[in-house]
């Protein structure tokens, strides 16, 4: 009784918001949550797995299809939208109770006590970005729970390599952050001596995988401009951008971002002030040490390898990682993390019983020090859901209604074949039904810090919409919200603006519609 009652308590917060935000303030803040949604869209509607917002809908072979045909249900349930999103909503939410009974029994396999697995599990439910992802339409929790899984039964004999294979398969149909699986759980059965089981496990996951790569090559768009490769095919996007120079300067970038989003996973904490940056890199640096601790104490190296392995790939992916993208390794980074403050609390138990004063004093003083950054994990959590996460919420609540003055106009007073350029490009298809494309900003640029080059880039853009042939452009008072600082969007809509083939036809306090009408060349 007492551990349904604390397991309640734990999914109380995501509960809470999920039902109160069941109108899905938040779409579109990610953007791949947009496109997860249309993708959904496509499928419930038997168009097959497509980008319905791009011009000419394009098969979608960029994002494995599990995920979109999950999301697929809360479509077929009510077509209308956004009416429907509060049954996208609750199938996001429905992971919530599976990743929790999973969080737990990792904690309980690494050896923690009871008590000690319900309350570190009870801060994996109580974080922020737990709760955001349990409301939101991204993939990382439903993958989560799949990888939980998997890890967990690679270390029971009595599951066959080859069941936990196809599992491993259905997770990178979910988010290829799965691809480590292929090589780090032969490698343990390999060392618990199971090569039967690594062989089937192998032998599983790898169709799986080829299956999907085979479907998505068959029906890949043609491209091989920036745009093209962004919406269809993550790896040429990526082969585009990151070259084998680039890779020491990349890892470097990807390196801090790493500690970054660790720190701040564990603690959260958005400012980007000096101590601030301080405080995640100690708190990154505490939880590796302690997962090494961890894992050498109880020699469970199914989790450990496969993070590796995921580490890998995000330190040399094209886009910096984020607390989002390190979301797969957080149970284990929280395990590592408590590892650490409780063999930190032992070192000063042991120095308060040394003879010297000062050792004593010294050990007083390391202990209030300790206790303030404990202080501050519990106080960072409370303003995170208390103040934090309304006031997101609220935003993009305001956002949406700042946008449907543009949206209704553009719905009443232009063709449903027209084409528009926008930075939110998939929000502006499913409140109007246009398609509509944006332009992605160049990796290179970012991890390089090429200021120039994104000065450059950002003034192309009329450029790229007319090589597109898109009829309108949507400037909005939000675009490269996710991206760049607000200099960047103020000299994108003065370059739009003084373009002499671009009519400004429509204009809001928060959005401005263009029309390209090309001038006949001088005589």
């Amino acid at each position: 009784m007492k551990q349904a009652v604390l397991f309640v308590l734990i999914l109380l917060p995501s509960a809470w918001f999920s039902w109160w935000n069941r109108d899905m303030p938040q779409l579109g803040v990610h953007h791949d949550d947009a496109l997860y949604w249309v993708g959904a869209k496509a499928i419930a509607s038997g168009q097959g797995y497509r980008i319905l917002s791009y011009p000419g809908e394009p098969f979608q072979t960029k994002y494995p299809p599990l995920f979109p045909a999950l999301l697929a249900i809360a479509w077929k349930l009510d077509p209308v939208f956004p009416h429907n999103l509060r049954w996208a909503a609750l199938l996001a939410w429905l992971m919530m109770p599976f990743y929790i009974l999973l969080v737990r029994k990792v904690f309980r396999d690494f050896g923690f006590s009871a008590w000690w697995s319900w309350g570190i599990t009870a801060a994996i439910g109580y974080n922020v970005m737990t709760v955001l992802l349990s409301l939101s339409l991204m993939s990382e929790l439903a993958f989560s729970v799949l990888l939980l899984a998997v890890l967990i039964l690679a270390a029971r004999e009595a599951v066959p390599g080859w069941a936990l294979g196809l599992l491993a398969g259905a997770a990178f149909l979910l988010r290829s952050l799965a691809l480590p699986l292929a090589v780090s759980v032969p490698i343990c059965f390999w060392m618990q001596g199971r090569r039967k089981d690594g062989i089937g496990f192998v032998c599983a996951m790898l169709p799986v995988i080829a299956v999907w790569q085979i479907w998505a090559r068959a029906h890949q768009m043609p491209a091989t401009d920036a745009i093209g490769l962004y919406y269809t095919n993550y790896l040429g996007f990526h082969l585009k951008y990151v070259h084998w120079r680039d890779l020491p300067i990349l890892f470097w970038t990807n390196l801090d971002a790493f500690f970054t989003a660790t720190g701040r996973l564990l603690i959260f904490n958005p400012d980007e002030g000096f101590w601030a940056v301080q405080l995640t890199r100690i708190t990154s640096f505490a939880a590796l040490m302690g997962t090494v601790r961890l894992v050498r104490e109880t020699r469970r190296f199914q989790f450990a390898a496969y993070a590796m392995g995921a580490s890998a790939m995000l330190l040399l992916w094209h886009y910096p990682p984020s607390p989002r993208f390190v979301y797969a390794l957080y149970p284990l980074l929280l395990a590592g993390w408590v590892t650490e403050m409780k063999h930190i609390a032992k070192m000063l138990g042991g120095a308060f019983q040394k003879p010297k004063r000062d050792e004593r004093i010294a050990a007083g003083l390391l202990s209030g020090a300790a206790t303030g950054y404990i202080g501050l994990f519990v106080w960072f959590t409370y303003t995170g859901l208390s103040t934090l996460m309304p006031s997101l919420l609220d935003n993009r609540r305001q956002w949406t209604a700042e946008h449907q003055p543009a949206y209704e106009w553009i719905r009443n007073n232009t063709n449903p074949s027209a084409q528009f350029f926008a930075y939110d490009d998939v929000m502006l298809h499913l409140y109007t039904g246009r398609h509509a494309v944006g332009s992605p900003i160049p990796p290179d640029l970012l991890f390089r810090g090429d200021e120039a080059g994104i000065e450059n880039f950002v003034k192309e853009t009329p450029s790229v919409a007319r090589a597109m042939a898109l009829e309108y452009l949507l400037l909005t008072d939000t675009d490269y919200s996710r991206d760049l600082h607000e200099e960047r969007m103020q000299l994108l809509h003065k370059t739009v603006s003084g373009d002499p083939q671009y009519e400004e036809i429509y204009r809001d306090p928060h959005a401005t519609v263009y029309r390209y009408r090309p001038r006949p060349p001088e005589l």
